[in-house]
């Protein structure tokens, strides 16, 4: 019999408080990459938040203003568009982010921070930064992070609501 646990993995379709992306200023001369960026946080921002992690103020001057121009109103700039300002290595937050777990009691969530690219130190502590500073993003409070033992990236693991977990044959 398979041992129980009392956590299962959130998934892509659950509903969401906040969309999560990660930004770096240097990106802004790009026009596509930025472009495509703001197209997902203005539609996002229509059905939740929209949280940046960026490297400073640079990157968020590029996305208010883009966003502001393609007529989001300041009220919800102001009220859903959040950053989250720290170094980061790159823009792949699916891959480095966390995993969230939610409580079979009681819905509540924790993360899970599996080990990321050695090459990527940064971006391997995402997980564990973002637990920490979710008050600063407005939530009610921070929310435990669990280091796992294993390299993955986390555009490469997939899961059910009834807890089937699918993984690529380098995991």
């Amino acid at each position: 019999e398979a041992p129980k646990v009392d956590v299962r993995p959130m998934v892509e379709w659950e509903p969401m408080r906040s969309i999560v992306m990660q930004y770096p200023g240097g990106y802004s001369g790009y026009t596509d990459v930025t472009q495509s960026f703001v197209d997902i946080a203005k539609h996002s921002l229509t059905v939740a938040e929209v949280w940046f992690i960026v490297d400073g103020q640079q990157a968020i001057n590029t996305l208010r203003s883009k966003l502001q121009a393609e007529g989001v109103s300041q009220d919800v700039l102001d009220t859903k568009l959040k950053f989250l300002t720290t170094q980061i290595d790159s823009i792949w937050f699916i891959d480095s982010g966390p995993l969230p777990v939610i409580s079979l009691a009681d819905g509540t969530f924790a993360f899970t921070d599996f080990r990321y690219y050695h090459q990527r130190p940064i971006d391997d502590g995402i997980s564990t930064l973002l637990g920490r500073k979710l008050p600063e993003l407005g939530q009610e409070s921070v929310t435990s992070t669990y280091r796992m033992p294993l390299s993955v990236e986390g555009g490469t693991f997939q899961a059910t609501e009834d807890g089937i977990c699918i993984t690529g044959n380098r995991q």
